[in-house]
């Protein structure tokens, strides 16, 4: 994000990059519990993310090999909230995240 300032006569003035974290603090913050919690013995899982474009969660066994289903698409919710409930069998497993997501430095996806 660039903000820019322009002299009376509508020509350029000067120009800078805005700090957009702070932007994203303001705009999307939130109060919603993340990381990984239980409701009985099914677990959620929640990552703010709110530039992501789409977020899938792996899930693997003991042997770090793909469980059943895995990559799961995780669903954005509100304020860039991305969540994925799981099932009871996922206890002990091991997990990470897959992002699409807009690297400003790079200018790519």
């Amino acid at each position: 994000m660039i903000a820019v300032a322009r002299t009376e006569d509508g020509k350029l003035g000067l120009a800078t990059q805005v700090n957009t974290s702070l932007y994203l603090d303001e705009t999307f913050a939130t109060t919603a519990p993340l990381g990984l919690r239980f409701a009985g013995a099914v677990p959620t899982i929640a990552v703010w993310a709110p530039t992501a474009r789409s977020m899938k969660l792996h899930v693997y066994d003991a042997d770090k090999k793909d469980i059943a289903g895995s990559p799961f698409t995780m669903t954005r919710g509100e304020r860039g909230v991305w969540e994925q409930v799981g099932q009871a069998s996922w206890k002990g497993n091991f997990y990470r995240f897959q992002l699409s997501v807009y690297h400003p430095l790079t200018g790519k996806i």
